[in-house]
């Protein structure tokens, strides 16, 4: 009879800390960071893991995987008839070429002629947040960025 109670505390025991590591493992997130060594076995790319209980406990951000968040009050993209916006697009295009000939006629293009053409055809919608690596915070916003 001792046997079977030393059975049953000892499986709460092991039910209740597999639960307890289960509910911290829904706050703990994971940057990217660069190894001190080259000999470090995670060379090049480490994982950084971190306590972010105090963005995931909030109806603000929702975790989808270990690296990014969902930010339900996401900031949206002001104006993106910037200048920097369409650098960035044209540039991006310009390194795509290679695998997408579609794309060619548009790199062709001069900047002028590209910013021309894509003037108020653009639109963007949010994709996610990830944590910034220095100070753990999420402030890096993910936006595609589509011609209409």
């Amino acid at each position: 009879m001792k046997g079977y109670y030393f059975l049953v505390v000892l499986l709460l025991t092991a039910l209740c800390g597999g639960g307890y590591v289960m509910y911290q493992q829904q706050y703990k997130m994971a940057v990217h960071v660069t190894p001190e060594s080259e000999n470090d076995p995670e060379w090049p790319s480490k994982k950084k893991w971190f306590d972010a209980s105090e963005w995931l406990s909030t109806p603000q951000y929702i975790k989808i995987n270990d690296f990014y968040v969902i930010n339900t009050r996401y900031v949206p993209i002001g104006d993106l008839n910037s200048d920097q916006i369409i650098f960035y697009l044209k540039k991006g295009i310009y390194g795509s070429e290679k695998r997408f000939s579609e794309l060619s006629v548009l790199s062709d293009l001069d900047n002028q002629e590209f910013r021309e053409l894509m003037k108020d055809k653009l639109s963007s919608e949010y994709l996610e947040t990830q944590f910034e690596k220095e100070t753990l915070t999420p402030t890096i916003d993910f936006f595609l960025i589509y011609s209409i």
